[in-house]
């Protein structure tokens, strides 16, 4: 319950209201992109379905639909079901892969490189218990 003037419980009032319409607004616009959005969907699942061993950039010239967008759908999975191969870069070389970020020849390199420095580390460790600044040897 407001407890000022009419004046200011109208003004109240009409900024309460303006919000609700706001948010009504903003909940249909979401609305009509999520149906957009369906609808390009709709598309790149057709031209897929019709060139089955498509890469990103040949679905995104063949729609127009974004790139963003396709990707969406290929992280939400959307064309794993259907058995459909697309294929997009690798986040290393740029080689084509189908699933992760990495092709198996990034990924081997990488893994490489940690078991490397893991080794670089190990050797870097130093036997500290012979030195004049160690508390715990003895006396």
């Amino acid at each position: 319950v407001y407890a000022g003037s009419r004046e200011e419980q109208l003004t109240f009032d009409a900024v309460f209201d303006g919000f609700f319409l706001s948010e009504e607004a903003m909940r249909r616009q979401a609305k009509q992109q999520q149906e957009k959005e369906q609808e390009m969907e709709q598309v790149v699942y057709s031209f897929v379905r019709d060139h089955d061993k498509c890469s990103i950039k040949e679905i995104v010239d063949g729609t127009g639909v974004k790139e963003k967008v396709v990707f969406r759908m290929l992280k939400a999975g959307r064309f794993i079901a259907s058995g459909l191969e697309i294929t997009y870069p690798c986040q290393g070389c740029g080689a084509p892969i189908t699933t992760g970020k990495l092709c198996a020849k990034c990924s081997k390199d990488i893994r490489n490189q940690a078991e490397r420095l893991k080794a670089e580390k190990n050797m870097k460790k130093v036997d500290r218990s012979t030195t004049m600044y160690n508390t715990t040897r003895n006396r």
